[in-house]
């Protein structure tokens, strides 16, 4: 799982976040992407589900 730093790292008290999984995301929207190209104009709704990770800190 991605867990990038952001501010919120730095926010007292450390705030109760979900991190993401990046990477996954960005291969995902690739493959599907390059799925609704080769489909030549066929149309088809795609849903993806990807886990997050709640990450607990003091704020919870």
């Amino acid at each position: 799982m991605d867990t990038p730093k952001v501010i919120v790292d730095d926010v007292d008290p450390p705030l109760t976040t979900v991190s993401l999984p990046l990477t996954e995301m960005g291969k995902t929207a690739s493959q599907l992407l390059i799925d609704q190209i080769n489909r030549e104009g066929q149309q088809k709704i795609i849903i993806k589900m990807l886990k997050g990770e709640l990450v607990i800190r003091e704020s919870a």
